[in-house]
C-alpha cells in the first residue's frame, strides 16, 4: 500500500470517528430562550442537527445576565437570538483537534468568552497575541460575531447560553475551570 493512500484512508477513518463522537454528545433538539426583536422571549425547540461549523457541544450549567444583555434586549434585537454571553458548562462532545488546541476534554467544566474572532492570519488584531478581542468581527455594533448575539435562525441557532446546550465553533474561546467549581459562581 502506498503512503499517500494509507494517509488518506487514515484521515477518512479519523473524520468518521470524529463525526461519530460529535454526534454522540450532541442532542437532536434543544430548548432555548429565544429573545425576539419585539422585546419578548419565547421558549423554542431548536434543531441541533442543523449546526454549521460545530466542533463540539457544551451542556450549559449557568448563563449569567449582565447589563449589556438588558440594554440590547430593551432596545430591540435585530433578529431572534439566544442571548447569554457569560456561559459556563460541561463539554459533551469535542473534535480531537480542538481538545488539543484548547487543552480540554469531554466532561471538563469550562467558561466561554463572548468573542468569536476571525482568527485569520491577515487580521492585525487576531495575529497579535492577546488582541483577538479587538477583531472587527467581534465588534459589538458592526461585526457582532459574539456569543449571545448571533441569529437564532443561523444554523442551529445555539450560539448563546440561554439554552440547554450550545455549539462550540473552532473560533470559540474556551477556558478550563476546576471541576468542582460552582458554575453559578463562575459565570
Amino acid at each position: 500500500m502506498n503512503y499517500q493512500y494509507s494517509t488518506s484512508v487514515a484521515m477518512a477513518e479519523n473524520k468518521i470517528e470524529t463525526d461519530a463522537r460529535l454526534k454522540a454528545g450532541r442532542p437532536d433538539r434543544v430548548r432555548a430562550a429565544v429573545s425576539t426583536p419585539d422585546v419578548t422571549t419565547e421558549v423554542r425547540h431548536l434543531d441541533a442537527t442543523s449546526a454549521i461549523g460545530a466542533v463540539g457541544w457544551l451542556r450549559v450549567e449557568s448563563s449569567a445576565v449582565c447589563g449589556t444583555d438588558v440594554s440590547l434586549y430593551q432596545a430591540g434585537l435585530d433578529w431572534p437570538t439566544v442571548m447569554g454571553h457569560h456561559v459556563v458548562g460541561r463539554i459533551t462532545a469535542l473534535d480531537p483537534s480542538r481538545a488539543l488546541a484548547w487543552g480540554v476534554e469531554v466532561g471538563d467544566l469550562v467558561a466561554l468568552e463572548e468573542y468569536l474572532p476571525c482568527l485569520r492570519p491577515d487580521c492585525e488584531e487576531c495575529s497579535t497575541r492577546g488582541r483577538y478581542r479587538m477583531c472587527p468581527q467581534t465588534d459589538l455594533w458592526k461585526g457582532r460575531r459574539r456569543v449571545g448575539l448571533i441569529s437564532a435562525e443561523e444554523g442551529s441557532g445555539l450560539y448563546g447560553g440561554n439554552a440547554e446546550y450550545m455549539q462550540l465553533n473552532a473560533n470559540s474561546i474556551v477556558h478550563k475551570l476546576p471541576g468542582d467549581l460552582d458554575p453559578d459562581l463562575a459565570s
